[in-house]
């Protein structure tokens, strides 16, 4: 448990530094920016795409601008926050779930063999960020497959599939906890409606 909790803090304090520090860079960090820059400083060359060894780090890269922006709404800091821990999660059990390095948060199914862990991760993000932000679609399936292929994986590798289900029962799990809340929050709502009710009619 130790293992696990000192490695996802870790990991979210890569992320929220990634944010903190995305909106000083102004439009820097927008979807296409840094191939917009390198086009315009020479037009008439056409430059490789640079693939971060890390998968994790690619996709969080791929993630900020993706929660600062205002598609299809924008987010408060909590909601950014929340969006990115999802998104982590996801990664997280994708990967240990076949590797069996760290303990997972849920309890996925075994994973089914010769799956990459590279590519798990890369699908649970892909399906996290689709899921939680809809209106980049195209930017975000651009990304998938860029992120898949460059690196010389196939987009049938069981880890693909393997991450999609991760992020799915991460969306689900938070989907019911959000259910939770609400019913929480209604039921907070209606003690104080007869509470106010209880006491205008003792003051009659």
């Amino acid at each position: 448990m130790i293992r696990k909790g000192l490695a996802f803090t870790l990991t979210m304090v890569i992320a929220l530094l990634t944010i903190s520090i995305c909106p000083l860079l102004n439009g820097a960090c927008a979807p296409g920016a840094h191939n917009s820059l390198k086009a315009s400083a020479n037009p008439a060359k056409t430059l490789p795409a640079i693939v971060t060894t890390d998968p994790v780090l690619e996709w969080n890269e791929i993630a900020v601008p993706m929660v600062l922006s205002a598609v299809p709404a924008t987010l408060t800091a909590v909601q950014q926050t929340r969006v990115m821990a999802i998104v982590q999660l996801a990664m997280h059990d994708a990967v240990n779930g076949i590797t069996g390095e760290y303990e997972t948060y849920l309890s996925p199914p075994p994973a089914p063999a010769n799956a990459s862990p590279e590519a798990a991760v890369i699908s649970a993000a892909y399906h996290s960020l689709n899921s939680l932000r809809p209106g980049n679609e195209s930017f975000l399936a651009q990304s998938f497959s860029d992120s898949i292929l460059n690196r010389g994986l196939s987009m049938s590798d069981p880890g693909v599939e393997y991450g999609r289900a991760a992020a799915a029962a991460r969306s689900a799990r938070t989907g019911r906890g959000a259910d939770r809340g609400a019913h929480r929050a209604r039921t907070a709502r209606l003690s104080l409606h007869h509470r106010r009710a209880r006491h205008r009619r003792a003051r009659r």
